[in-house]
């Protein structure tokens, strides 16, 4: 079965504290990919961080998986990683919707929409507006892009803010993380703290 969403979580390197930084699952990420499953979509998780992936492993699980859309998320600690994450996506293949989200490009857009690589940013909360902007990506609804809040892209030269997406009330009715897609057996609290 195709996957129509391979979610990557970006590289991270501590240099010297390596052996002693934590790894500890995407939460963000992962609630998004169990709500996009929740609502029928196939979705895969690469945690490059978690799996020490170079960016040649990355984009050979991009060539393998060939998705409909890669999605990733940063802080800006982790911005250019996500960036070239998305750089890549395009270079195996200029029809896959590359999604960007995260508090970074929340509060800089440009700095993702500026590359042409970048074809949406969510901003704030993610899990409903990505999900409306799959079904839009994926041809589910007909909905004019304009009308999905939470949403920046280019057009025409000019970045398109859609306007902010009220916060989920109700936490409840999201999903668990999917541990499922995770390697957990990768993740560890910090050094010292493993037994």
């Amino acid at each position: 079965m195709k996957t129509d969403i391979l979610c990557i979580v970006p590289p991270y390197s501590y240099k010297n504290l390596k052996d002693i930084g934590p790894k500890c699952p995407n939460l963000g990420i992962s609630i998004i990919a169990a709500y996009l499953e929740q609502n029928g979509y196939t979705v895969q998780i690469h945690d490059a961080f978690a799996l020490d992936s170079t960016f040649e492993a990355i984009e050979a699980e991009i060539r393998k998986i060939r998705p409909n859309v890669v999605l990733t998320g940063s802080s800006t600690s982790t911005h250019i990683a996500a960036s070239k994450i998305l750089e890549l996506a395009k270079k195996v293949d200029p029809k896959i919707a590359t999604v960007y989200g995260g508090p970074h490009v929340t509060n800089l857009p440009m700095s993702a929409l500026s590359k042409p690589y970048v074809d949406y940013v969510v901003r704030g909360e993610g899990e409903v507006t990505a999900l409306e902007l799959l079904n839009y990506i994926m041809g589910r609804q007909k909905t004019d892009r304009k009308q999905i809040l939470g949403i920046s892209y280019m057009e025409d030269g000019e970045m398109v803010f859609t306007g902010s997406r009220p916060f989920i009330k109700q936490l409840d009715d999201l999903p668990m993380p999917a541990y499922h897609l995770l390697p957990m057996e990768k993740y560890k609290a910090y050094g010292w703290l493993d037994v």
